[in-house]
């Protein structure tokens, strides 16, 4: 392959808009013991059972925030973002909700245990897009009554996925999106105010609360949720305008890298613990990062992200681990990019933001390429001449590339 061109594609935080699986780490303790099980259908309720819950999950999606965003610096971006999930936090935390993972990317996740009614909780989540209307960024909810388990910090299960799906791609901003159950769970009153949603937004049945304002709710004032991001960094963002964060540089946490998003997606399996067996080979790989170069930021099982110094090392390191998953039967891709990238430490592990880790994810997620795909800007590596060269439009932008398979 000739050199791909390169280009000054900066796509500044528009690519912001990216799914991150808010869900914990593969637990590995389960992983184990199912392994050393007899792996049938008794032995999977035996393991999973004292972790399943059941209650009312909210999921929500950001909309519209690649329009906004793209003429904005990191600090305005996190921002614009924070915004609607503090709001969210605070209603749900007033009734006793509970927030799920680290609510990284634009995506956030709550629990509401099974004794919290579904229409009290479908009451605050109204209360908090009534708030959000004001802000910049809008949201969209799902909200779905089920069983499902939770661990390591972690909503896991059909039920869980299915309520994260329904935020992402069906929801719309301003709009909570009902279940079946979480429908059928609602007060009469509430329940009159649902519309069908049309037969073409999903392949299920779903109802749409849109500008409903609740007749009651309780108020919160605890907006702390589990923030990608130090307290130093919620200060900074808290403290100062949209205007003034532009001049926000959050140099303290910039790091020019390159960046390796590894995507992996199992086979469909009917047992959660096949699935979580399978993840767990996403984590082995990761854990080789350290000694080809890499710096692994965090690993979720379903992804990965690693920073590397030097391309050759960064392009070397995506071919050898999405071979690797191949080998173990898990279908895998690679974004990789260059960039200022932001790491914050938390109280537990490390979060990351910026340009570059949108793209590389955009690159690994959305494209819908098995292999490696290197963004423009590194495609002169000699590593991309073997490669076949793609454009793709992401969230508006043309985006070029070598794909190594």
């Amino acid at each position: 392959m000739k050199d791909a061109p390169k280009t000054s594609l900066r796509p500044p935080a528009a690519l912001a808009d990216v799914r991150q699986d808010i869900a914990g780490a593969v637990p590995s303790q389960l992983v184990d013991a199912w392994l050393a099980s007899a792996r049938d259908d008794r032995a999977h309720e035996i393991i999973l059972r004292p972790y399943e819950v059941e209650g009312t999950i909210v999921s929500s999606d950001s909309v519209g925030l690649s329009k906004l965003t793209r003429a904005l610096g990191q600090a305005q971006v996190l921002a614009l973002v924070s915004q609607p999930k503090e709001h969210l936090y605070a209603l749900a935390r007033a009734v006793g909700g509970e927030a799920i993972g680290v609510w990284a990317a634009d995506n956030a996740q709550l629990f509401f245990d099974a004794r919290i009614d579904s229409t009290v909780v479908t009451e605050q989540m109204l209360a908090a897009l009534v708030r959000i209307r004001s802000c910049p960024v809008q949201v969209g909810l799902a909200v779905h009554r089920a069983r499902c388990f939770r661990v390591a910090g972690g909503l896991f299960g059909p039920e869980a996925d299915r309520v994260e799906a329904l935020a992402e791609d069906v929801s719309r901003g301003g709009e909570i999106l009902l279940t079946r159950s979480a429908l059928e769970a609602l007060s009469p009153a509430l329940a009159a105010h649902a519309r069908p949603c049309e037969a073409d937004r999903a392949n299920e049945p779903l109802w749409s609360l849109v500008d409903v304002t609740p007749e009651r709710f309780v108020d919160g004032s605890d907006v702390m949720y589990p923030a990608p991001f130090g307290e130093d960094v919620r200060a900074i963002l808290r403290q100062s305008s949209i205007e003034a964060l532009a001049n926000e540089r959050l140099d303290r946490w910039r790091r020019p890298s390159v960046v390796v998003f590894l995507h992996a997606q199992p086979e469909a399996r009917g047992r959660l613990l096949d699935s979580f067996a399978q993840l767990a080979a996403v984590d082995s790989v990761v854990a080789s990062a350290a000694s080809a170069g890499g710096d692994a930021i965090k690993s979720t099982g379903s992804l990965a992200i690693v920073l590397f110094e030097r391309a050759g090392e960064a392009i070397e390191y995506a071919r050898a681990s999405v071979a690797a998953l191949r080998a173990r039967g898990v279908r895998a891709s690679a974004g990789v990019t260059v960039g200022d990238a932001f790491v914050f430490g938390l109280e537990r592990g490390r979060e990351i933001a910026g340009d570059p880790v949108n793209l590389a994810a955009k690159l690994a997620e959305d494209v819908g390429f098995e292999g490696v795909l290197v963004e423009a800007s590194l495609a002169s590596d000699p590593r991309c001449a073997e490669g076949e060269r793609f454009a793709v439009e992401l969230s508006g932008i043309l985006v070029e590339g070598c794909l190594l398979s």
